[in-house]
Parts: structure tokens; sequence; C-alpha cells
């Protein structure tokens, strides 16, 4: 069997043996869907060593402890982990590193913070999914571990502002940056160094009431910008169109109408 798939099982405290019910040895997809998990055991899934893809979304986690995971003795790591619509407000550091992770779920928790460590030993991620937290800020290095993101989701959080240079260190691969509904009042170029592959920002839906004519300038590729439904004045949209389309080339598409 490669896919095993539980909803609505109460299991409370997940652990190695609460799982012997399930043949792992040829598992590939798990699937604990509103399953009542409110805790991880260490080494909870040490028998399930062909394990690719991991979902224990809709629980009722409210924190992920470092050796819930063992490593994986047969080149065969978790590599798609999502652990959506939980309650997870702490993570221990390097909680995910004996995995393969190259798309992390964390949406629709409730962290109010990002730690770097958190993202220690998974060098290989290219999606991460923070929205519908309650994210308020974005500090420097945060995502220094994870060099080869592409995809990083932070819409629907509280983020009042970004540090300056928040993505310089190794962000160099980002391609798509979702900061929709927030609570961000203005736009700075600092925020934006490091990501000159970015191709689209999504900033709709925040608070911007002005928006700088530099501060798109170290985004030398970007194709697609999102400013809807902010505070803009009209004043301020006809020289952001002007300025970016002549930075960056007619390819460029702008939105910002209310």
């Amino acid at each position: 069997m490669r896919w095993v798939g539980v909803r609505g099982f109460q299991y409370g405290i997940l652990s190695s043996k609460t799982l012997a019910i399930i043949d792992p040895s040829l598992l590939v997809n798990l699937f604990l869907i509103e399953a009542g998990i409110t805790e991880l055991s260490n080494d909870t899934f040490k028998d399930f060593h062909r394990l690719q893809s991991l979902q224990l979304d809709y629980n009722l986690l409210r924190h992920i402890p470092r050796n819930w995971y063992s490593a994986s003795r047969s080149g065969y790591p978790v590599d798609k982990l999502s652990i959506s619509h939980n309650n997870i407000t702490s993570l221990d550091a390097e909680c995910f590193k004996n995995m393969n992770l190259t798309s992390l779920d964390l949406r629709s928790n409730a962290l109010r913070e990002l730690r770097s460590e958190w993202f220690i030993g998974i060098e290989n991620l290219k999606t991460l999914l923070l929205s519908g937290n309650r994210i308020k800020t974005i500090q420097p290095n945060i995502f220094r571990s994870i060099s080869q993101l592409h995809f990083l989701d932070l819409s629907h959080n509280d983020l009042v502002c970004l540090d300056p240079g928040c993505f310089k260190i190794n962000m160099h691969h980002l391609s798509l940056l979702d900061l929709r509904s927030n609570v961000l009042r203005e736009v700075r170029s600092a925020w934006f160094i490091g990501l000159e592959n970015l191709r689209t920002l999504l900033l709709s839906g925040n608070k911007i009431k002005r928006v700088p004519s530099n501060a798109f300038e170290s985004t030398i590729h970007l194709q697609f910008l999102d400013l809807s439904h902010n505070d803009l004045q009209k004043k301020e949209k006809t020289p952001l169109f002007q300025v970016n389309v002549w930075k960056h080339g007619k390819g460029l598409v702008v939105y910002t109408w209310i």
C-alpha cells in the first residue's frame, strides 16, 4: 500500500505505538487529517522508511518538538510536509532537520514570530507557506539556511514592517513573494535587497499610502506587481507606474487600482 488516509479518528498523542496498526513497509503518502492529534512523541515515524509526503492538517497541535521525526535509513526522507490548520505557537530548533523537505506548509496556525533555527537542515526547501498566522515582523537573516527557496507566502498575517535586509542573505532564488493582507503602511527599498530574481510581488490588501520611486530598484527581474486594495492616492499611482516600466521594461504588469 503506497498511501493511507485517516480522517476523524481521535489519536490524541501520536506515537509509533498508536501508528502500529498501519503497515509502513511500502507507504509513501500518509494523511492524518482531523485526527485529534494533540502532541507528537519522539521518533513517531521511526518505522516509516519510505515516507515521502506527510499531512497532519486540521489537528490540535500547539508545538513541534525537535526529535519527533527520525532520520530515514532508506534514502526516502519526507520531502513534502503539511501541518496547516493546527494551533502551533512554537517549534523546537532543527525540528525538520531529519527530512529532505522541498515543501513546508504551516498555514493557519498561531505563530507570532519566525526563528532561523527552525529552518536548519532543510536547505533544499523550495516552497514555504506561512499565511494565516499572527506574524508581526520579519527579522534579518531569518531564511539564511534555506537558500533554494522559490516561493514564500506570508499573506494574511499581522506584518507591520520588515527589517531592512531581511531577505539579503541567500534568497537569490526567490521568484514569488506574497505579502497580501497584512498591515504594511509603507514600502521600503531596503526590504527587497537580495531579491534580484523576484518575478512576482503581491502587496494587495495592506494599508500602504505611499511607494517611493526607488522602492523596487533591486528587483530587476520583477514581472508582476500587485498594489491593489491599499490606501494609495491617485497622484501616487501614475509616477509609480512610469518609474517601474522604465526600470524593468515594458513587460512589468502593475496593478494599483482599488
